[in-house]
């Protein structure tokens, strides 16, 4: 936090500038809150009725909630979040930040009609109006949570899983970027889990201190290891999803190829490649993830009404080569024949 000290209260601003506070009582110590952490928080809307309850993820009037920091279920929460890990005890202060409502009328099939389709226009999207809000927020008590290199592997498997489920619902709720935010943590807990061999060169050579191994490895089973590679796919399948929203197709591809590298019947994750490569034109490519995922889905209307709409786009792309190939011929023999018979 940057600060700009007045002639009143602290005002503080965040690193990004996604949010500013005003403090109003200072706090106690020199702790705050670590993702995870259990805090007891009072929050004062002071937006009036500008706000449904769905929006905000928590109850419009809130003299004192439970919070569990990182485990946000909107995108105003996420800002107000970010807030309390910067609190110290007893502190209170005036959050003030700008927010846009999520778009409600996006969805992976339209933009799938759209992207596959060279001609087609991108839909119209209604302009978007951003809101300035405040809350009043006061840290009450809070109990910090064991740092990511004290977890278990058992332990950031449970967090990750936590992020994901937390996710779907931000993602069904069209708030694409806060769900990516959460897919993205969840990832980063799976990526941190220590690997067998890291754990067996630590039995091996008790003296080495490796950097963030646990000190007593937990054992690496077979069903573990099947789960983790398993929600490691998901993760990069759902994080495809979340930019295949945006069109961002480059990454799409990216994140579906490493999660196929992980779980190859990821149907899901074949379907979201197939897309984002026809919207580039590779409709090889698109045709090849399509009849793999059908293979695994023979039933999956969806997977077969998206292969016809490949084969179509590649037939029309085939045609229109056909036809400039046999215009250039056409005028090459033209134009051969003139200059013979000017000859």
């Amino acid at each position: 936090m940057s600060f700009k000290p007045d002639d009143g209260p602290v005002s503080c601003v965040a690193p990004d500038d996604s949010f500013s506070k005003c403090i109003l009582e200072s706090g106690s110590g020199l702790e705050t809150p670590n993702e995870f952490s259990i805090c007891k928080v009072r929050i004062v809307n002071k937006n009036e009725n500008l706000l449904e309850e769905s929006q905000l993820g928590f109850s419009r009037v809130c003299d004192s909630v439970e919070w569990t920091v990182g485990l946000y279920v909107s995108s105003i929460a996420f800002v107000i979040d970010k807030c309390l890990q910067t609190m110290k005890l007893g502190e209170k202060c005036e959050l003030t930040f700008e927010w846009s409502p999520p778009p409600t009328d996006e969805t992976e099939t339209n933009f799938m009609q759209s992207a596959s389709s060279p001609s087609a226009r991108p839909a119209s999207r209604a302009p978007v109006v951003s809101l300035d809000l405040k809350f009043e927020l006061q840290m009450v008590a809070f109990q910090r949570a064991k740092e990511l290199y004290l977890l278990t592997n058992s332990e950031k498997l449970e967090r990750a899983t936590q992020l994901k489920s937390l996710a779907g619902k931000l993602y069904s709720q069209q708030q694409i970027e806060a769900s990516f935010r959460l897919y993205h943590k969840a990832l980063a807990y799976c990526l941190s889990i220590d690997p067998p061999q890291a754990l067996n060169q630590q039995r091996q050579h008790p003296h080495l201190q490796l950097p963030f191994v646990q000190e007593e490895p937990e054992e690496f089973s077979e069903e573990f290891s099947q789960k983790l590679r398993q929600l490691k796919s998901i993760l990069y399948s759902n994080m495809a999803a979340c930019q295949l929203k945006r069109g961002s197709c480059e990454y799409v591809v990216q994140n579906c190829s490493k999660s196929l590298q992980l779980d190859p019947s990821n149907v899901k994750a074949l379907f979201r490649r197939a897309t984002a490569v026809t919207s580039q034109g590779d409709f090889e490519l698109a045709r090849d993830d399509l009849l793999r995922a059908i293979q695994l889905e023979p039933e999956n209307k969806t997977l077969r009404a998206q292969l016809n709409l490949v084969d179509s786009k590649s037939k029309q792309l085939d045609d229109q080569f056909t036809r400039a190939m046999s215009k250039l011929y056409t005028t090459t023999t033209t134009t051969t024949t003139t200059s013979s018979s000017s000859s």
